[in-house]
């Protein structure tokens, strides 16, 4: 539904935000309970500042309501 589709672009929008899928995406794993460990080179980790600004955004989209739960 189109619906759908603008919430996919949403967090999509963050993943680009936060230097991209690879850690954007492992961070949002991280916040999820499954912590894949840190970045290796070329890829920065994010700050804790960072981290915690995306958790607020995603939060106030509902993003986390969204995904399974481990």
């Amino acid at each position: 539904s189109f619906l759908l589709l603008l919430q996919l672009l949403q967090h999509i929008k963050y993943f680009c935000h936060y230097r991209g899928n690879i850690v954007a995406g492992k961070r949002i794993m991280k916040l999820l309970g499954l912590d894949l460990g840190k970045n290796r080179i070329p890829f920065r980790n994010m700050t804790e500042e960072e981290e915690s600004t995306m958790r607020a955004e995603l939060e106030e989209i509902h993003f986390f309501d969204r995904c399974n739960k481990f």
